[in-house]
């Protein structure tokens, strides 16, 4: 029940996970990475779920102009480690939601 009330709280909170344009950003037939972002009045979300029973690090696709975010859940790197690229680490069979910095 935690973890239900802490997303529809999120999703109340930044109205880019309720409205605005979603990019799949990666995707994997079998169990690793699901991306995407939803961007909106030009803030970008990421949201990345590892399916996976592994810990997952990778590089994401992110917006260009994406270049400092904030953790909204889990943990986020604070800097693109370059121009349209955010890596993560994620947990096994967990999720982290980032929001970039405008500029």
């Amino acid at each position: 029940y935690r973890s239900i009330s802490q997303m529809a709280t999120l999703r109340a909170t930044h109205p880019a996970l309720r409205r605005g344009r979603q990019v799949v950003r990666a995707y994997q037939e079998t169990p690793g990475a699901f991306a995407f972002s939803r961007l909106l009045d030009g803030d970008e979300i990421l949201v990345v779920l590892n399916t996976s029973r592994e810990p997952l690090a990778q590089n994401v696709e992110v917006e260009s102009a994406s270049a400092a975010w904030q953790s909204l859940r889990g943990a986020c790197a604070a800097t693109a480690v370059a121009p349209g690229t955010l890596a993560v680490q994620i947990p096994p069979l967990d999720y982290i939601v980032c929001i970039s910095e405008r500029p």
